[in-house]
């Protein structure tokens, strides 16, 4: 008996979520990229026919209306964003209009005049603005899966049955996500003709597996897992579409925020499609010599072959009274290791009240004197 008992939990390893799987980089704060994001509202949008997969269904297949709210969706997302892949986030407000009488998701972001965003999106400091959107097929698949494992399990630990994950749910989900330079927005015009996009990412949803106890509404539900394997019972249930809907937004903002802080990390950082100059992996310094003063130091690369010099910065904080300071002729150095590209070091020394917590760094290029801003904190990890 205990053989079998054994044997049976050693099957049960890849159902109950125990069993290994291919790793991934973990998503820490160390992996925030030095950027304040403007993050746009989500907008969700529901396909007009379901995915090839949807349509081919079984006699065993069920189909769940699916919906997903764009508020949930755009708080997950900001919460994610916020919590691995940037110095800092900020939702954005809908215009007053749109907001009564539709949630967001409902509420078309494309309906919104883009100048709404890109003035938010400045006053709130931020460097970059996010846009994303979702879409989703009209329903879920439902499949047994593989129900048929809770019968010996049934039978052999009797509510252990409960926690098997033996009910598959398929869902086409899609999270598109673009980012633009705020500092080159100057017009809606940029923003139409997507001239100042830095990078676009995409993931997808696919399907997920439910426990019993995902799917389960009711006492009576559970007295009738006494009676009967839990793989047969409560498949079509409210629970069973929110538990896959939660399901959904959770791997997709997740997925997103991977791809922007890892994958994407060079495009961001150094934007090689629209931007002349980065600043230097490793060479950003943020202490706080006294509780009123930080000292600020950076290295910015600048690729001569674009652009012949860097104008001016400016280090913007809150309690602190902007200022530009101009570069001089021969404050860039040929770079030592890079071919064409010059070498820019800022240090500072800044009075900034204790609760302060990040700065701005806004670099101004010669020729048409395009701008692009970084954000740090001050007192926090942060990767550039």
């Amino acid at each position: 008996m205990k053989t079998r008992m054994i044997a049976v939990l050693f099957l049960l390893l890849p159902l109950l979520g125990l069993a290994g799987c291919a790793s991934q980089p973990a998503l820490t704060e160390e992996n925030r990229l030095p950027f304040h994001v403007a993050l746009v509202p989500v907008t969700v949008t529901t396909q007009d026919v379901a995915s090839a997969e949807l349509q081919d269904q079984s006699e065993d297949d069920t189909i769940l209306d699916f919906t997903i709210d764009g508020d949930l969706v755009s708080r997950e997302l900001s919460s994610e964003l916020r919590r691995a892949a940037f110095v800092r986030v900020t939702l954005l407000d809908r215009p007053a209009a749109e907001g009564q009488g539709a949630s967001a998701g409902e509420t078309g972001i494309e309906e919104v005049d883009p100048s709404w965003w890109i003035e938010q999106a400045r006053a709130s400091g931020a460097d970059l603005l996010l846009v994303p959107t979702v879409s989703h097929s009209p329903g879920i698949r439902q499949e047994r899966g593989a129900w048929y494992i809770t019968i010996p399990v049934f039978l052999f630990t009797g509510p252990v049955s409960w926690i098997v994950k033996d009910r598959r749910y398929e869902a086409d989900v899609t999270l598109t996500a673009v980012v633009h330079n705020v500092n080159g927005l100057r017009s809606v015009a940029a923003y139409e003709e997507e001239s100042a996009i830095v990078v676009d990412a995409e993931t997808r949803f696919k399907e997920t597996n439910l426990k019993f106890t995902d799917r389960a509404e009711s006492p009576l539900s559970y007295l009738n897992s006494i009676i009967w394997p839990a793989g047969w019972l409560v498949s079509r249930t409210d629970s069973a579409r929110e538990s896959t809907t939660r399901k959904a937004v959770a791997v997709i903002c997740e997925q997103i925020t991977r791809e922007l802080a890892l994958a994407k990390k060079d495009d961001l950082v150094r934007a090689p499609l629209r931007c002349n100059h980065y600043v230097e992996e490793g060479t950003v310094s943020l202490v706080r010599t006294a509780p009123d003063s930080v000292q600020f130091e950076a290295d910015l690369l600048l690729n001569t072959a674009r652009v012949d010099r860097l104008k001016s910065y400016q280090i913007l904080a809150a309690s602190a009274p902007p200022r530009e300071k101009r570069f001089g002729e021969y404050d860039g150095l040929p770079d030592e290791r890079k071919a064409s590209f010059l070498r820019y070091h800022i240090k500072e020394t800044l009075s900034l009240a204790p609760d302060v917590a990040s700065l701005r760094l806004l670099v101004t290029e010669g020729g048409e004197e395009a701008q692009r801003s970084y954000t740090f904190p001050i007192g926090s990890p942060v990767r550039n």
